[in-house]
């Protein structure tokens, strides 16, 4: 980071005896050790974290691909024997409703209302 020579070292340690004392220097040296060791750790557990979540994103998304292929592999599979097995369109356009009405494929709404409700249909009482 810093390229410091051993003439810029001898000049910051003058300065800092200078201005902190020779009495208080070796307790300023340890809680600065200290704090730079404290330092180094926090940032080595922040990258080991950060690479381990970045291993653990790019597994999880491997295997949604992977899930996605699959599924689109089956999808296809699945989707050529629909076609071969659907032989008469007609048959999925003709359905009755639960009360034995015939109803269109155009989408008999009244049809679908009494189906879909419980109670019977009041326009039909008067």
């Amino acid at each position: 980071m810093f390229s410091l020579g051993t003439t810029e070292i001898l000049v910051i340690l003058v300065v800092a005896l200078l201005v902190i004392g020779p009495s208080k220097l070796p307790d300023v040296a340890r809680t600065l050790g200290k704090g730079m060791a404290e330092f180094r750790r926090m940032s080595s557990d922040v990258k080991k974290t950060v690479d381990l979540e970045t291993k653990l994103s790019d597994l999880d998304r491997q295997e949604k691909d992977k899930a996605a292929d699959a599924a689109i592999g089956a999808g296809s599979e699945s989707g050529e024997q629909k076609d071969g097995e659907r032989a008469s369109p007609s048959e999925d356009d003709s359905s009755s409703s639960p009360d034995g009405a015939d109803s269109d494929v155009t989408g008999d709404s009244k049809g679908q209302e009494r189906a879909d409700s419980d109670e019977p249909d009041k326009g039909s009482r008067a």
